[in-house]
């Protein structure tokens, strides 16, 4: 697993990538201007540079100030996203690329079934859930 991190935003990903492709791919979730430097386990990098199972990416911005936060997780990843005050349809749009998710998730929030338009607070848990199959059909 790979940890990135954003001021207050967290991904967590499997899988070894360069720093250019990680950027790339989490530029809208993790709300990056593409100013940040990029920072593997406390060293800086290069978009070259491969980052490893087991290590942080971190972006580092200039400015910015850690703030509350919305658990949002989906399978084995996991993420603390700056989306306080946005619906259950805004966080699955802007982070349903990064977390896979397709029209069979469904929302819970807090552990119960949640509607796209609820708003999100502070301290809130987010869980796209992909409903299984069930024997014989």
């Amino acid at each position: 697993m790979i940890k990135i991190v954003s001021g207050v935003n967290e991904i967590t990903l499997q899988g070894e990538q360069s720093v250019a492709t990680i950027r790339h791919q989490a530029a809208q979730i993790l709300q990056l201007s593409g100013d940040e430097k990029a920072e593997v386990n406390g060293v800086e990098v290069t978009g070259e540079d491969i980052v490893h199972n087991g290590e942080t990416l971190e972006f580092v911005k200039a400015t910015g100030q850690k703030g509350a936060t919305v658990k949002v997780t989906s399978g084995v990843n996991e993420l603390n996203l700056d989306v306080v005050g946005d619906t259950v349809a805004d966080v699955r749009e802007s982070a349903g690329q990064i977390l896979g998710l397709t029209s069979e998730h469904r929302a819970e929030l807090n552990g119960e079934e949640a509607d796209e338009d609820e708003v999100l607070e502070e301290g809130d848990e987010l869980e796209f859930v992909k409903n299984t199959g069930t024997k014989g059909h």
